[in-house]
Protein backbone atom coordinates (compact mmCIF):
# COMPACT_ATOMS: atom_id res chain seq x y z
CA UNK A 1 0.00 0.00 0.00
CA UNK A 2 1.47 3.41 -0.91
CA UNK A 3 2.30 5.84 1.87
CA UNK A 4 -0.09 8.63 2.67
CA UNK A 5 1.42 12.10 2.40
CA UNK A 6 1.37 14.74 5.13
CA UNK A 7 2.23 18.34 4.30
CA UNK A 8 3.44 20.47 7.23
CA UNK A 9 3.79 24.18 6.48
CA UNK A 10 5.30 26.78 8.82
CA UNK A 11 4.53 24.60 11.83
CA UNK A 12 6.21 26.07 14.95
CA UNK A 13 9.33 24.15 16.03
CA UNK A 14 8.17 22.21 19.11
CA UNK A 15 5.04 21.02 17.30
CA UNK A 16 6.99 20.29 14.10
CA UNK A 17 9.38 17.94 15.90
CA UNK A 18 6.60 16.11 17.75
CA UNK A 19 4.31 15.81 14.72
CA UNK A 20 7.15 14.58 12.52
CA UNK A 21 7.79 11.66 14.87
CA UNK A 22 4.10 10.82 15.34
CA UNK A 23 3.29 10.93 11.62
CA UNK A 24 6.32 8.76 10.81
CA UNK A 25 4.99 6.19 13.34
CA UNK A 26 1.74 6.16 11.31
CA UNK A 27 3.80 5.55 8.12
CA UNK A 28 3.16 8.94 6.50
CA UNK A 29 5.52 10.35 3.91
CA UNK A 30 6.34 13.93 4.96
CA UNK A 31 6.72 17.15 3.02
CA UNK A 32 7.90 19.83 5.44
CA UNK A 33 7.98 23.48 4.44
CA UNK A 34 9.67 25.81 6.90
CA UNK A 35 11.91 28.73 6.07
CA UNK A 36 14.08 27.76 9.05
CA UNK A 37 13.79 24.10 10.02
CA UNK A 38 15.27 22.37 13.05
CA UNK A 39 17.07 19.06 12.83
CA UNK A 40 14.45 16.44 12.06
CA UNK A 41 14.68 12.69 11.66
CA UNK A 42 13.45 12.33 8.10
CA UNK A 43 13.38 9.26 5.92
CA UNK A 44 14.58 8.89 2.32
CA UNK A 45 11.06 9.49 0.93
CA UNK A 46 10.53 12.68 2.95
CA UNK A 47 11.07 16.17 1.56
CA UNK A 48 12.26 19.30 3.35
CA UNK A 49 11.64 22.56 1.48
CA UNK A 50 12.84 26.03 2.38
CA UNK A 51 10.31 28.36 0.76
CA UNK A 52 7.30 30.53 1.47
CA UNK A 53 3.70 29.48 0.66
CA UNK A 54 3.81 31.16 -2.75
CA UNK A 55 6.73 29.00 -3.85
CA UNK A 56 5.10 25.89 -2.41
CA UNK A 57 2.07 26.14 -4.69
CA UNK A 58 4.36 26.11 -7.75
CA UNK A 59 6.34 23.17 -6.33
CA UNK A 60 3.16 21.15 -5.68
CA UNK A 61 1.91 21.81 -9.23
CA UNK A 62 5.27 20.87 -10.76
CA UNK A 63 5.40 17.61 -8.78
CA UNK A 64 1.70 16.77 -9.27
CA UNK A 65 1.61 16.01 -5.57
CA UNK A 66 -1.44 14.55 -3.82
CA UNK A 67 -1.83 15.53 -0.15
CA UNK A 68 -3.73 13.40 2.38
CA UNK A 69 -3.37 15.81 5.28
CA UNK A 70 -2.16 19.38 5.59
CA UNK A 71 -1.10 20.80 8.95
CA UNK A 72 -0.50 24.50 8.53
CA UNK A 73 0.29 27.75 10.24
CA UNK A 74 0.98 29.29 6.82
CA UNK A 75 0.61 32.98 6.28
CA UNK A 76 2.23 35.52 4.02
CA UNK A 77 3.78 38.59 5.58
CA UNK A 78 3.36 41.90 3.82
CA UNK A 79 5.85 44.56 4.87
CA UNK A 80 4.26 47.96 5.26
CA UNK A 81 6.34 51.16 5.32
CA UNK A 82 6.44 52.60 8.85
CA UNK A 83 4.09 49.95 10.18
CA UNK A 84 4.00 46.48 11.66
CA UNK A 85 4.00 43.72 9.01
CA UNK A 86 0.57 42.47 8.06
CA UNK A 87 -0.12 38.75 7.60
CA UNK A 88 -2.67 37.43 5.16
CA UNK A 89 -3.77 33.96 4.09
CA UNK A 90 -2.20 32.17 1.14
CA UNK A 91 -5.63 31.89 -0.52
CA UNK A 92 -4.33 30.38 -3.81
CA UNK A 93 -2.45 27.67 -1.89
CA UNK A 94 -5.58 26.70 0.06
CA UNK A 95 -7.57 26.57 -3.15
CA UNK A 96 -4.93 24.44 -4.90
CA UNK A 97 -4.61 21.91 -2.07
CA UNK A 98 -8.37 21.65 -1.47
CA UNK A 99 -8.93 21.19 -5.23
CA UNK A 100 -6.40 18.32 -5.20
CA UNK A 101 -8.11 16.79 -2.16
CA UNK A 102 -11.46 17.11 -3.97
CA UNK A 103 -10.02 15.17 -6.94
CA UNK A 104 -9.16 12.31 -4.55
CA UNK A 105 -12.41 12.73 -2.54
CA UNK A 106 -10.37 12.79 0.66
CA UNK A 107 -8.27 15.14 2.76
CA UNK A 108 -7.66 16.63 6.17
CA UNK A 109 -6.71 20.27 6.84
CA UNK A 110 -5.61 21.34 10.32
CA UNK A 111 -4.98 25.06 10.81
CA UNK A 112 -2.77 26.00 13.73
CA UNK A 113 -4.03 29.16 15.39
CA UNK A 114 -1.31 31.02 17.30
CA UNK A 115 -3.50 33.46 19.18
CA UNK A 116 -4.97 36.92 18.70
CA UNK A 117 -2.44 39.58 17.83
CA UNK A 118 0.23 37.01 16.92
CA UNK A 119 2.78 38.31 14.45
CA UNK A 120 2.70 34.87 12.79
CA UNK A 121 -0.12 32.75 11.54
CA UNK A 122 -3.70 33.60 10.74
CA UNK A 123 -6.51 35.15 12.74
CA UNK A 124 -9.71 33.21 13.39
CA UNK A 125 -11.51 35.58 11.04
CA UNK A 126 -9.03 34.72 8.26
CA UNK A 127 -9.39 30.97 8.91
CA UNK A 128 -13.19 31.28 8.79
CA UNK A 129 -12.93 33.27 5.55
CA UNK A 130 -10.77 30.54 3.99
CA UNK A 131 -13.35 27.91 4.96
CA UNK A 132 -16.23 29.99 3.55
CA UNK A 133 -14.39 30.73 0.28
CA UNK A 134 -13.63 27.04 -0.26
CA UNK A 135 -16.83 25.46 1.04
CA UNK A 136 -17.83 24.27 -2.46
CA UNK A 137 -14.57 22.30 -2.76
CA UNK A 138 -15.26 20.47 0.51
CA UNK A 139 -19.00 19.91 0.17
CA UNK A 140 -19.99 16.29 -0.38
CA UNK A 141 -16.36 15.15 -0.09
CA UNK A 142 -14.46 13.35 2.65
CA UNK A 143 -12.54 16.57 3.36
CA UNK A 144 -12.34 17.85 6.92
CA UNK A 145 -11.23 21.41 7.73
CA UNK A 146 -10.50 22.16 11.38
CA UNK A 147 -8.38 24.42 13.58
CA UNK A 148 -6.41 23.97 16.81
CA UNK A 149 -5.30 26.70 19.18
CA UNK A 150 -1.55 26.46 19.90
CA UNK A 151 -1.33 29.89 21.54
CA UNK A 152 1.19 29.94 24.41
CA UNK A 153 -0.43 29.96 27.85
CA UNK A 154 0.86 31.97 30.78
CA UNK A 155 1.18 31.09 34.46
CA UNK A 156 1.60 27.33 34.08
CA UNK A 157 4.00 24.97 35.77
CA UNK A 158 6.40 22.97 33.59
CA UNK A 159 4.30 19.85 34.17
CA UNK A 160 1.15 21.67 33.04
CA UNK A 161 2.95 23.04 29.96
CA UNK A 162 4.16 19.55 29.03
CA UNK A 163 0.70 18.05 29.53
CA UNK A 164 -1.00 20.73 27.39
CA UNK A 165 1.67 20.41 24.69
CA UNK A 166 1.07 16.64 24.58
CA UNK A 167 -2.72 17.07 24.44
CA UNK A 168 -2.39 19.59 21.61
CA UNK A 169 -0.09 17.25 19.67
CA UNK A 170 -2.58 14.41 20.06
CA UNK A 171 -5.48 16.65 18.97
CA UNK A 172 -3.61 17.81 15.85
CA UNK A 173 -2.60 14.24 14.98
CA UNK A 174 -6.16 12.96 15.48
CA UNK A 175 -7.64 15.69 13.24
CA UNK A 176 -4.98 15.11 10.56
CA UNK A 177 -5.32 11.33 10.40
CA UNK A 178 -8.89 10.50 11.43
CA UNK A 179 -10.82 8.10 9.23
CA UNK A 180 -14.12 9.39 10.64
CA UNK A 181 -16.33 11.80 8.70
CA UNK A 182 -16.33 14.32 11.55
CA UNK A 183 -15.39 16.78 12.99
CA UNK A 184 -15.57 19.45 10.31
CA UNK A 185 -15.29 23.25 10.54
CA UNK A 186 -14.53 23.06 14.27
CA UNK A 187 -12.13 24.98 16.49
CA UNK A 188 -10.31 23.03 19.20
CA UNK A 189 -8.68 24.49 22.28
CA UNK A 190 -6.27 21.58 22.14
CA UNK A 191 -6.30 20.75 25.84
CA UNK A 192 -8.67 19.63 28.56
CA UNK A 193 -10.03 22.41 30.77
CA UNK A 194 -11.65 20.16 33.37
CA UNK A 195 -8.51 19.55 35.47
Amino acid sequence: MPHKTALLVQVPTPFLSGLTDLLKEKDYRLIIVNEASPELSLGPDDTLLNMDPRGLQTWLKDHDQAIDCWITAASISLEMPSARPVTYPPYPLYEHILTRMQQYHHGRVVNLYQGPGSAQGLSMHQINTIAARNQSLMQGQDILFNSVNIEPLNGLTQDQERAIYQQRLETILWLATTEDSRPHLEFFRGYDTTE
